[in-house]
């Protein structure tokens, strides 16, 4: 959750907004109920990395269920101990080539 401040802590309190922004960036309010998002580069940078992270990882996630979803519906899987597993496994590559 990023720090909220009213728009006149950049007049009233601009060591505590600054300090807060050095780390993450923070979400300026004024009376319009507008925002602003105020941070330094690197800290801005920083968000913009890990949310961009977050987002490809989800997205491997959701790939992988979708591809583990089509091949149970098209029977493509193996059950069984874990040696019927590792046995079917090398049928199966010695049947491909």
């Amino acid at each position: 959750m990023l720090a909220s401040f009213p728009s006149s802590s950049l007049k009233t309190n601009q060591r505590e907004v600054k300090d807060a922004a050095l780390s993450e960036p923070v979400l300026v309010t004024d009376s319009d109920n507008q925002n602003y998002l105020f941070g330094n580069v690197q800290a801005l940078t920083r968000a913009t990395s890990n949310f961009m992270e977050e987002v490809s990882y989800e997205r491997r996630i959701l790939f992988g269920a979708i591809r583990g979803s089509i091949s149970i519906a098209r029977g493509d899987y193996i059950s069984g101990t874990f040696e019927e597993v590792m046995a079917e496994m090398e049928r199966r590559r010695l049947a491909n080539g």
